[in-house]
């Protein structure tokens, strides 16, 4: 798999990835809007980034201030890319490796569209070692397709790395699972930034709408993440707690 890895951003990331500077522009204000309010005030606070890419998030989290992060991606190609990009807290690894190696760490540990690469089997040898990689107080962000929504299929197997998909009860399953607390699963909601995502956010409404009413026709259980995206926040609570 690292072979594929090694080529991923020419092979796959950079047909689907807008990699110049006004790219990384609104993937921060992407971000802004997905994690604004689980992001902690203190600027020094240890971030990981596993699966950094091409580096979106670490500009994200350098242009709001924060001094600690570090970017983490087996593919080196990609950690090339993000120093070209002047990106430089970043290392090639094994995301299990580098935790095994980084116990009570971090403050927060970051996955943008990672989990859904995992096979099922070392899914909660991932999260339990990310769980012992957190701080006491420290927590997980998670970006993944929502499985819940019919349409997430492209994105579930329009890459051939993906391994599994998770809906909102799955994913908090695993979290759940794996230790975490106050587990909170939303939906990913792109800004509102131009007509056309204004456009895009009334459609999208209403797809959600039709989605839901045929969810209730088949008895499923209640619903509340629709979007083709969704976020889950999970925290290593102190002892005690």
């Amino acid at each position: 798999m690292k072979e594929i890895f090694d080529s991923y951003l020419n092979s796959y990331y950079k047909d689907f990835n807008d990699l110049s500077i006004g790219g990384y522009e609104r993937s921060a204000k992407f971000y802004n809007s997905f994690y604004r309010e689980f992001l902690p005030e203190d600027k020094n606070a240890e971030i990981a980034d596993l699966a950094c890419g091409a580096g979106q998030f670490l500009y994200f989290l350098e242009n709001k201030g924060y001094k600690n992060y570090l970017g983490v991606d087996i593919s080196r190609q990609q950690i090339e890319f993000c120093k070209k990009m002047s990106i430089n807290r970043v290392e090639e690894a094994d995301a299990f490796i580098f935790l095994e190696k980084h116990k009570n760490e971090f403050d927060w540990i970051v996955l943008n569209d990672f989990i859904e690469h995992i096979k099922k089997e070392r899914l909660m040898e991932l999260l339990s070692l990310i769980y012992a990689s957190l701080r006491k107080g420290g927590g997980v962000l998670i970006k993944t397709p929502s499985m819940t929504n019919p349409f997430s299929l492209m994105n579930r197997y329009i890459d051939i790395t993906h391994e599994v998909g998770f809906t909102e009860h799955s994913l908090k399953e695993v979290l759940d699972m794996s230790g975490f607390k106050k587990v909170k699963i939303k939906e990913a909601l792109y800004p509102i930034i131009s007509l056309k995502s204004f456009l895009h956010r009334i459609a999208g409404k209403i797809s959600h709408f039709i989605i839901r009413m045929f969810l209730l026709a088949e008895g499923s259980r209640k619903i509340k993440v629709l979007s083709r995206e969704m976020i889950a926040v999970g925290i290593k609570e102190n002892e005690g707690k």
